[in-house]
Formats: C-alpha cells, sequence, structure tokens
C-alpha cells in the first residue's frame, strides 16, 4: 500500500518546499520575517497546507513551540516570524502538504543566537530527480547538532 501511495505520489508530483532566508524586506507583505516558506508542486509555486514547530531539547526533555505561518501577497509564500527564545539551537520543523499523503518537510537548523546555519529537505532518489521523504530521527539529530545543540537522547 505504501509502495503504492508513493508511486501514485511521484506520477502525480510530490510536493516540494524551500527556504528564503532572510526575507526580502522589500516586500511589504514579508518585511520583518524571521524566514520565507515556499510551497511548490513540480516547478509552480502553490498554495499548500503549511504548518510547522519549533523544536529543543534542554536537559534530554523535548520542547515545541508550534509555528504560526501566514499568507503573502505572492502564492505559496508563506511568513514566519521568530516564535522561539535565542540562547538554545532549536530545528523548525516545516511542512508543507499532508504528513503521510505527500508532504515535504524543511528541517531549517537556527543556532543559540537566532541565525540559521543548515536548511535541509530530507529526500531521496527517483528516476533522474530527487523526492521529498518523512524526516526520521538521524535528520532530526543532524538538524539539531548543525544548530550547535548536543546530548540528543531521542529525536521523535
Amino acid at each position: 500500500m505504501l509502495t503504492t501511495l508513493f508511486l501514485l505520489a511521484t506520477l502525480i508530483g510530490p510536493p516540494w518546499i524551500s527556504i528564503e532566508y532572510p526575507a526580502n524586506p522589500l516586500d511589504p507583505s514579508t518585511r520583518n520575517a524571521y524566514l520565507l516558506v515556499h510551497s511548490f508542486h513540480h516547478q509552480t509555486a502553490v498554495q499548500n497546507n503549511v504548518t510547522g514547530e519549533a523544536l529543543t531539547w534542554e536537559n534530554g526533555t523535548r520542547r515545541t513551540v508550534p509555528l504560526r505561518l501566514q499568507t503573502t501577497s505572492r502564492t505559496g509564500v508563506y511568513k514566519l516570524d521568530k516564535q522561539w527564545t535565542d540562547g538554545t539551537p532549536w530545528v523548525l520543523v516545516i511542512t508543507a502538504g499532508e504528513k503521510g499523503h505527500g508532504a515535504a518537510t524543511a528541517l531549517v537548523s537556527v543556532d543559540r543566537q537566532g541565525v540559521v546555519s543548515k536548511v535541509d529537505v530530507p529526500s531521496e532518489p527517483y528516476r533522474d530527480f530527487r523526492v521529498p521523504r518523512e524526516p526520521n530521527e538521524a535528520d532530526m539529530a543532524a538538524a539539531f547538532r548543525a544548530a550547535g545543540g548536543t546530548g540528543l537522547a531521542s529525536a521523535r
């Protein structure tokens, strides 16, 4: 069944997600945004269900902050204002589409000073391109380490 869903998603076309950092300060609808999220179907920008959460681990305990994303004046572009604190590393987990039903997830590593240190969209090869896959524990741990985090016991 999962193979059938995977093949159907790739035939129809999986979504894609990309992160713009820093956001364009010259666009009034994105001014003062921390970053922008772009949602695509193939190469076309599309409105999508975009959700997110900020994760950190303190003393081995996972802490989660739900993120609120706002639409902008451009199709498929979402504004994310900063909703987490500096002083600890964070992983922003931002997903376009429905988890388990054709989604693309960006893992954004944010260091202790609040600066993006890495962006990754976990993916796997399919024919002559790549398709997104759901992040696993190793992906989450790598994103946390890229943000300067240590001592991660369990990511999910």
